[in-house]
């Protein structure tokens, strides 16, 4: 099929952060979907431990112009070394070159980058149907420093009380509480806590957006969101850590 899109962005930095943001998670090569309302991208990584999910949605753009939905296969390594170049200033516009992805980085000096696109396997992802019983919003720098204490190989323990929550692991315990900056949600009368990899909760953590929404239940997934509104909205689904891994 004939792929024919054209895509402007004036916020062409915070499309690059989300990207290299993905990239210490994802570390293969992508299929980006670009429809008509938004562009998507669902992966795994190498090891099934997290999921990505990524919306941009066409409202954060300046320029959308999808005749029809199509699939892009990307190099991930090439595409962000690309995407590494952007500055804060440049304009971006993205659009179909042939067999070629181009990238237009428009500044003082005018840029033209072109990837080639890949036959890959579309695997077909889908978000898992998860039901969430636990839920804490912060802000997102309240979170990276907590999750500052602890180090290399860590399980961290996220735990849920009444409108208390703390993160602990054998030595260290991070008691919050419900304030104006933060939301505890408890929907059930019990205590409800699960463990995560400290490696890839360091991964995922990012300043791209202001709020941070995580939730899980008793030895269930974490779900880790991070959104601007009519923008993006970043996913993360990462499995737990149990018990009898410690």
């Amino acid at each position: 099929m004939k792929k024919n899109y054209k895509i402007g962005l004036a916020e062409a930095k915070q499309f690059s952060d989300l990207f290299k943001q993905i990239y210490k998670i994802i570390d293969h090569d992508i299929i980006l979907n670009i429809n008509k309302d938004n562009i998507h991208l669902i992966e795994m990584d190498g090891v099934n431990v997290a999921m990505v999910d990524l919306k941009l949605f066409d409202s954060g753009f300046v320029e959308y112009d999808i005749k029809e939905d199509t699939k892009v296969g990307l190099d991930f390594d090439k595409f962000i070394d690309i995407l590494k170049t952007i500055k804060k200033d440049d304009y971006v516009n993205l659009k179909s070159n042939g067999n070629k992805l181009s990238i237009e980085k428009i500044n003082s000096v005018n840029t033209t980058f072109n990837i080639p696109y890949m036959d890959l396997e579309d695997k077909h992802r889908k978000i898992p149907d998860l039901n969430f019983n636990a839920r804490i919003e912060m802000p997102t720098k309240l979170f990276k420093s907590i999750l500052s204490n602890f180090k290399k190989k860590d399980t961290i323990t996220i735990e849920v009380e009444n409108k208390k929550a703390s993160f602990s692991n054998k030595t260290i315990n991070i008691p919050i509480e419900q304030d104006l900056e933060v939301e505890i949600i408890n929907n059930t009368k019990d205590k409800i806590k699960s463990k995560y990899s400290y490696e890839y909760l360091k991964n995922i953590v990012n300043t791209i957006s202001e709020y941070v929404v995580l939730e899980f239940d008793n030895e269930y997934p974490l779900r880790l969101s991070f959104e601007k509104k009519h923008k993006f909205r970043l996913s993360y689904i990462l499995a737990p850590r149990l018990y009898h891994e410690d």
